[in-house]
């Protein structure tokens, strides 16, 4: 074999070579130290540990998601630090002169639900880059239960002494992002979150909440709210507050009455129908936007006439609605109680502000 082919085989061989270490599977991070020194006893792992870097320094962070109090899933990330700081318990890492500092992720809302609580089946993340710069800067924990997403945490890095800031929102039905496919696809920025919390009620209405994502404050700022149903629009209110609500709810569809299909027909009396044109002139069977609830009132026991009363906002302030209805017994075993509107007229004793 010439000189020049054995310099051409001994290449090849060190390609091949680089290239089998470039294909072994990579190491799964681990702590400096023995992950069972650091967790208490009652904190039972969940999933793997996760390597990220979202502070101010090139070092890596730990994840870890476990679980506590039997069931609950909370977070806590492992930084190292150069010095140890008085008001954060650290360990000394052996062989460096360095300490390992736990962070746990506290997140809170402003009814105290959700104090340190990232969810109940299980918990994903991502990271944002929110300055553009190449580097997240942003952790999101995304909590389940139940199989759905129900819970949202966003944390970032504030100092050695603070740690790490936290926001939260909660759901009680499934948690909605602004982009749908927001939470698997890295280019879309997430713009707004939308929950709903349960009013446990006997019409099953939800508090819906939508929330601007302020990446520059970190917050999740509320920017509406209004009374809905919390799994949809009910074929057959049973209460009355529900065929309110059911009402204002499709009116964006609305058709004047006589049509077919008209929900003026469908879910008011004539006298009902009457009213809303008193009350809305020439535009009364326009269709329009809903008119969105903020709180709804009723009162109880229930007889054959009730009275319910409706709170709105509107570009000259909040108002209220006040609506009479009378029930419509079942003529057939398989009939179901039902409502029509009888009145509706605005409540002069309510100033707008």
């Amino acid at each position: 074999m010439t000189h020049r082919a054995w310099r051409l085989l001994l290449a090849t061989l060190l390609l091949l070579a680089a290239a089998g270490c470039n294909i072994r599977p990579r190491e799964k991070p681990a702590l400096p130290i023995p992950l069972e020194t650091v967790l208490p006893p009652s904190w039972k792992p969940v999933g793997e540990l996760t390597e990220i870097n979202i502070d101010e320094d090139k070092a890596s962070e730990w994840l870890l998601r476990y679980r506590y109090d039997g069931g609950l899933i909370g977070a806590v990330i492992y930084d190292t630090q150069s010095k140890a700081d008085p008001y954060r318990v650290a360990e000394k890492l052996p062989h460096q002169p360095a300490f390992l500092i736990a962070y746990p992720l506290l997140p809170n809302t402003e009814d105290d639900y959700g104090l340190g609580y990232i969810g109940n089946d299980k918990a994903e993340y991502k990271t944002e880059d929110t300055n553009a710069n190449g580097r997240p800067d942003v952790l999101l924990l995304l909590g389940y239960w139940r199989g759905v997403p129900t819970r949202l945490t966003m944390a970032w890095w504030i100092d050695a002494k603070e740690g790490y800031g936290v926001a939260h929102v909660v759901s009680d039905e499934p948690l909605q992002f602004d982009e749908p496919g927001y939470w698997k696809e890295r280019a879309r920025r997430l713009k707004k979150v939308i929950t709903r919390r349960r009013m446990n009620d006997r019409s099953n209405l939800c508090e819906r909440h939508e929330y601007r994502v302020n990446w520059k404050d970190h917050r999740f700022v509320l920017a509406r709210s209004e009374i809905t149903f919390c799994q949809g629009r009910p074929q057959d209110p049973v209460y009355p507050e529900g065929t309110v609500l059911s009402f204002l709810l499709q009116l964006e569809k609305a058709v004047p009455p006589q049509q077919q299909g008209s929900v003026f027909d469908r879910m008011m009396t004539q006298d009902g129908i009457k009213a809303w044109e008193k009350l809305f002139g020439d535009d009364a069977f326009a269709k329009r936007k809903q008119l969105h609830v903020l709180r709804i009132e009723y009162d109880g026991p229930l007889g054959d006439q009730v009275e319910v009363r409706t709170i709105h906002r509107d570009r000259k302030g909040q108002h209220r609605l006040v609506w009479q209805l009378k029930r419509q017994r079942p003529r057939e075993i398989t009939g179901t109680v039902t409502w029509r509107i009888t009145d509706v007229r605005r409540d002069e004793e309510v100033k707008r502000r």
